[in-house]
């Protein structure tokens, strides 16, 4: 695991509980996310890792425990606030508007943006071109960063699974993100793509220091990218460490590889 001048950790899961009828989905889950780190979430279907994130980023309200971002209390705070606080998720199957271009999509991220305000975009409109700038030269820089200049223009509509995923990921970049949530990136994307976009992961970690928390299956994948790994089963954390630690855990074996 990554040492951090900041022991304090960016993002606290305590003791969260979360049932659906008679199913406890969550069962006092607690684990930490450093700042800097990249850290996996893995285990069987059906461990409570999607549901976790969830609840973590305001689209399931808990029954119990504490999310602790930051040093703050954001428990069960609506997605809206948490995203402008930082806590930016992305989904399994990314989320854009089709009819309009990458570029567009990326510069419609940013929230509260002067031009919204009915007020400034009849009296402000210096301060609104200023704004609009900026935000243009920033998605143009993430566009160069991704690699996918090339695609500016293009509908959102037109992109592969794994384009629509390298989308998404400038999306978090058009943001001042604290931690980024992912959810299986690697699901449906070719393994060119899938190189690609792990590159870009690490690139974002090591230098402009994003904290990454990643769901996926793929354990090639994990193990390349992740240090910590936590271990779900049950609605619970099982085991957490570094790959060689959880290869060599029993309990994982026989909860998430189905050996005993």
């Amino acid at each position: 695991m990554k040492n951090s001048k900041n022991d304090r950790a960016v993002l606290s899961i305590r003791s969260v509980s979360k049932s659906f009828g008679g199913l406890k989905a969550l069962n006092e889950a607690s684990f930490d996310i450093m700042p800097n780190s990249i850290t996996g979430l893995i285990g069987p279907n059906g461990a409570g890792k999607t549901t976790l994130f969830n609840v973590v980023t305001g689209f399931f309200k808990s029954d119990s425990g504490q999310v602790i971002l930051d040093g703050k209390n954001v428990t069960n705070h609506t997605t809206h606030k948490l995203f402008t606080d930082g806590l930016i998720r992305t989904f399994q199957i990314p989320a854009s508007f089709e009819r309009m271009t990458v570029l567009d999509n990326l510069m419609a991220v940013p929230m509260s943006q002067t031009g919204e305000n009915l007020i400034f975009a009849l009296i402000g409109s210096d301060k609104i071109k200023n704004e609009e700038k900026n935000i243009y030269l920033k998605a143009r820089e993430v566009l160069d960063f991704l690699e996918i200049t090339h695609l500016s223009e293009k509908y959102a509509s037109e992109l592969s699974g794994g384009q629509k995923k390298l989308l998404e990921l400038g999306k978090v970049m058009m943001t001042d993100p604290k931690v980024i949530l992912l959810d299986e990136p690697g699901a449906g994307v070719n393994p060119s793509l899938m190189r690609k976009l792990s590159s870009f992961i690490k690139r974002l970690n090591k230098e402009r220091g994003y904290t990454f928390c990643i769901i996926e299956h793929d354990m090639d994948l994990i193990s390349s990218l992740c240090d910590p790994i936590i271990v779900m089963a049950e609605g619970s954390v099982l085991a957490m460490g570094d790959i060689e630690k959880i290869r060599a855990n029993n309990l994982v074996k026989e909860a998430y590889l189905g050996t005993k």
